[in-house]
């Protein structure tokens, strides 16, 4: 049988705000994939990456995370409620 930990999902509460640890990897991978993406840019020209191009995918990257959860959270949690 699997242990799993229990821990409090939520990292910051201030006030009505609460963060929570998955938005933290998120904003971490986000930030992360600027700096790598821009240092790779750098490194091989020849790819043809510029920094525009490497924030406009982030752009998308970051729309598709936000529509594609709150979708799959409609499709897989609450269908009869939005039908």
């Amino acid at each position: 049988m699997f242990v799993h930990p229990q821990f409090d999902p939520i990292a910051i509460s201030l006030g009505p705000v609460a963060v929570r640890w998955y938005g933290l990897m998120y904003l971490v991978a986000f930030i992360l994939f600027v700096l790598l993406g821009r240092l790779h840019a750098r490194r091989r020209p020849e790819l043809g990456w510029d920094a525009q191009q490497i924030d406009d995918l982030l752009f998308y990257g970051v729309l598709g995370v936000i529509l594609g959860g709150r979708l799959g959270y409609v499709l897989f949690y609450k269908p009869l409620y939005y039908l």
